[in-house]
């Protein structure tokens, strides 16, 4: 009898957890399934347009997941400037069982996006993973729920992208911040500093209220009345000869135009000049003054590594200055009105 029992009780044991591990499964993807008819009927219901075809729902045994085909979105009037149009060949959405706060949202196949009136943009990626956290709790003004992002070799027309990573924490003033690394620019083209950018990141602080969604210029107005800026703690781009970092505050003045100021610290000034020079960007004589005098303003690092050169710039009124010196015009920037 006690053997008997030494061996029913364990398959009993396992029958109970096989059936709670699917009841799980089948709980998870009906909130998945639920969850996302609630999001459709809420788009539509603020006049955006989705389409999409059966959802399928899979994941067992390690997640509960929905696989949704043919994902198309449309926010905007058609035709009107700014409006964005964005497919998907599937998108998965997904449960873990070692995170259930957290919605997994994986993107694959080809993919693309509009903004009117500019031309479909098609690329796909390896990768395409981004988590949501399911949470109810309310942002304070310097903390909140976060999601994240993850994309290995971003194809976009001839660019890639071979590792790009982002958080975006959704407090009362928003932080985003993203990495990109092994970037190629499109060939056929000339760039100055060669066709690979080795590293690029910013962080970055989002001010005043986000209006809601209307005409462009209408948004802009309301953004700049809120007090809207950008303010950018942190921006490094590793490019050719070129390393630069910066931080900036940046917003729109009276008359919608951007204004704002920023420090640069560049390294690698003397062969970014040369190269500037060899691509007719600028004339040798000028490369060679503008070396001169960034020489003159460069100082070490303590610990003796390249020398660099803080470059404070200000564009205001349309002007970009350096210190008090005016450099370029900057074309003004026109607001579609429809």
């Amino acid at each position: 009898m006690r053997r008997k029992l030494s061996i029913i009780l364990p398959c009993l044991l396992l029958a109970a957890l096989a059936a709670g591990h699917t009841a799980a499964w089948f709980a998870g993807t009906h909130y998945l399934a639920t969850g996302f008819n609630a999001w459709v009927a809420n788009r539509r219901a603020a006049g955006w347009q989705v389409d999409a075809g059966m959802p399928v729902r899979g994941g067992w045994p390690l997640a509960a997941s929905l696989t949704v085909p043919g994902l198309a979105l449309s926010a905007g009037p058609a035709g009107a400037p700014g409006r964005i149009d964005w497919r998907a060949e599937r998108v998965v959405l997904s449960l873990a069982a070692t995170s259930p706060d957290r919605l997994g949202i994986d993107l694959t196949g080809a993919q693309s996006v509009r903004i009117a009136p500019g031309p479909e943009v098609p690329y796909t990626a390896d990768i395409f993973h981004a988590e949501v956290p399911l949470t109810r709790a309310q942002p304070t003004a310097t903390s909140g729920p976060t999601g994240s992002l993850q994309v290995r070799n971003l194809h976009v027309r001839d660019a890639t992208i071979g590792l790009l990573t982002g958080q975006l924490t959704a407090s009362a003033a928003p932080a985003l911040s993203l990495s990109a690394e092994a970037i190629d620019l499109p060939p056929g083209v000339t760039w100055a500093f060669g066709p690979h950018i080795s590293s690029f990141a910013i962080d970055a602080t989002l001010l005043g209220a986000l209006p809601p969604p209307g005409p462009l210029a209408a948004m802009a107005e309301a953004w700049h009345g809120a007090g809207g800026a950008v303010d950018i703690s942190h921006l490094a781009l590793g490019w050719g000869p070129l390393g630069l970092s910066a931080t900036a505050h940046l917003g729109l003045d009276d008359r919608l135009q951007p204004e704002g100021t920023t420090k640069l610290r560049v390294i690698g000034y003397a062969k970014a000049l040369e190269a500037l020079a060899a691509q007719h960007v600028i004339t040798k004589d000028a490369a060679m003054a503008a070396t001169a005098v960034l020489t003159l303003l460069s100082h070490a690092p303590q610990d003796g590594g390249t020398p660099e050169v803080e470059v404070p710039l200000t564009l205001r009124d349309s002007t970009l200055l350096m210190g008090k010196t005016p450099l370029v015009k900057v074309p003004d920037l026109v607001w579609p009105r429809g």
